[in-house]
């Protein structure tokens, strides 16, 4: 029988569920898995069990761990577990001397997984997240951007926690730049992750364009057109992906507090001074429940604010797809689509016009008409003309853009998927490659009544369009067309949704189970799309 992995034997230690024998002669098992069982139980325990557990772990799999017994506190790693397992905080300096070292090497990852561990069980307080934020900024370098706002410019940002067809910052970015000539918006993003998609993988379905940009490179970006979207350099925040890896190894990913420090730092370290949060909520959201969700959003807020950031977040609905377009290159031609006038009154663009109001007012940028101001940028075409900037700048094929433009004027690709012609659609997407178009049809008249919206995301990431480790490939052609909306009403035989696969991955057919219609829908009970703005606290 094989044996248990790691990280699954930390969180069964966590639910007070470890079979110790499941530790003999597991090859699975590193000296950090080892360690942060032990940080589980220590934050568990009192020290006598500690003792003895710490002594049937021993027996079982050699480990001597980097504590001899949970009395023997000499090392600074030792005093903070037991100053956070008796229930004290954490002081600033020995959070800012804990990443120090161990960015440098002088913590081991043994130490780091057993304080990480005590921090799943035991928390963190706002204060101490505040400190872990300022370390984990100050462990690299800072983007500079002085030259700028030494002039009076303001560098502003968005963060999503992600979701199903939220490709809000593809058109949310080059709109408040172009609007408003005083604002920068210096936007590192990430990849896909889990079953949510991820805005750097979107931008790299258009053919050259560039993520992985030098700090040069984003300044001079910064100058020309006053946006850029990039990935992580591995001189920002180095603590970040140090940390993440071993969290990742450890199973100690979900706590608020290190999900905080991880955003924020990188955040801060990217030269932004404004950060508005989107904090989804629903069933394809990481916090399901509006109460987490106000919880984390206010945790957002109170600590970019301890870190001298101006900080508001608001809670989304994400209970069915944003846009509606979910996939790699379908969302940067859903994008272009918004950017090109389509669809103002969508879901989508009342929440980029939402976050970009509340951009420019933290910027210092407000007016009466700042949404009108907005608008205008879309139907003149500016905002779409600093995308095409933004896509040269980061050597993006342009031509290959304006392409994909003109073959959709002045349609949409949901207007083609409702009229049945996938060739056309085949050809926007893929001229080179055979795709395959899976309809999902009203199996009854009625009314959408739900989306399972993790399931969606899985069986779209099963497809292609995401990864299930480092180094897979995607394929930026595939998603889902969604031709419905929650509370429309429906006949039997309409279209509802379209699955875009090759042919080859994941189930098509699968998604259908996943959109339900019913012959009655209290439409009193269709989610608010924007729920609540949170401000940081007083204190």
């Amino acid at each position: 029988m094989d044996k248990k992995q790691g990280p699954q034997l930390i969180q069964d230690t966590r639910g007070g569920n470890l079979n110790l024998d499941d530790l003999v002669d597991n090859p699975n098992l590193e000296g950090f898995h080892i360690a942060a069982i032990l940080g589980t139980v220590y934050g568990l325990m009192t020290d006598d069990d500690c003792s003895a557990f710490r002594s049937s772990v021993v027996k079982r799999t050699g480990y001597e761990g980097f504590l001899r017994s949970p009395s023997d506190m000499g090392s600074s790693v030792g005093s903070m577990l037991r100053e956070k397992r008796d229930g004290n905080e954490w002081t600033g300096r020995s959070v800012a001397d804990l990443v120090h070292k161990y960015v440098a090497n002088q913590i081991t990852n043994e130490e780091m997984a057993a304080v990480l561990a005590m921090i799943m069980v035991k928390g963190m307080a706002t204060s101490e997240i505040v400190s872990l934020t300022r370390a984990m900024t100050d462990s690299g370098d800072r983007l500079d951007f002085s030259e700028l706002t030494e002039q009076g410019y303001v560098a502003v940002d968005k963060h999503s926690t992600g979701g199903i067809s939220d490709g809000v910052s593809l058109v949310l970015a080059p709109l408040v730049a172009a609007a408003y000539p005083q604002i920068i918006v210096p936007m590192m993003s990430g990849r896909g992750l889990g079953h949510t998609g991820g805005t750097l993988d979107k931008l790299e379905s258009i053919p050259g364009f560039r993520v992985d940009l030098s700090e040069d490179e984003i300044r001079a970006a910064m100058l020309e057109t006053r946006v850029a979207i990039f990935a992580p350099m591995p001189s920002i925040v180095p603590a970040d992906g140090k940390m993440y890896a071993l969290r990742d190894l450890t199973n100690c990913v979900s706590d608020s507090g290190l999900i905080v420090g991880s955003i924020l730092s990188k955040k801060i370290a990217e030269g932004t001074k404004v950060l508005v949060m989107d904090t989804k909520t629903g069933n394809g959201a990481f916090k399901s429940k509006f109460e987490d969700a106000k919880l984390f959003a206010q945790l957002m807020c109170n600590v970019g604010r301890g870190n001298g950031l101006n900080v508001n977040g608001f809670i989304t609905d994400m209970n069915q797809p944003l846009g509606m377009y979910a996939g790699n290159k379908l969302e940067v031609l859903e994008a272009l689509e918004y950017l090109r006038g389509l669809h103002q009154d969508s879901d989508f663009m009342k929440v980029v016009y939402t976050l970009a109001e509340k951009m420019v007012e933290l910027a210092g940028f407000a007016e009466e008409n700042t949404r009108v101001r907005l608008h205008e940028t879309i139907t003149s075409g500016a905002a779409y003309d600093t995308f095409l900037k933004m896509v040269r700048q980061q050597h993006g094929d342009l031509a290959s853009v304006r392409k994909l433009a003109r073959l959709l004027h002045p349609t949409s690709i949901l207007t083609l998927a409702q009229a049945g012609e996938y060739e056309r659609i085949n050809q926007v997407l893929s001229p080179e490659d055979k795709l395959y178009f899976t309809e999902i049809r009203a199996e009854r008249d009625g009314m959408v009544s739900g989306f399972q919206l993790t399931s969606i995301g899985e069986e779209i990431r099963a497809l292609g369009a995401g990864r299930y480790k480092q180094g897979d490939s995607v394929n930026p052609y595939v998603g889902l067309i969604t031709a419905a909306r929650l509370g429309q009403p429906v006949r039997k035989g309409e279209l509802i949704a379209v699955v875009v696969n090759d042919g080859k991955k994941g189930s098509p057919e699968k998604i259908r189970e996943y959109i339900h219609v019913s012959e009655n829908y209290d439409l009193g009970t269709k989610p608010r799309l924007i729920k609540e703005l949170v401000k940081p606290t007083a204190g």
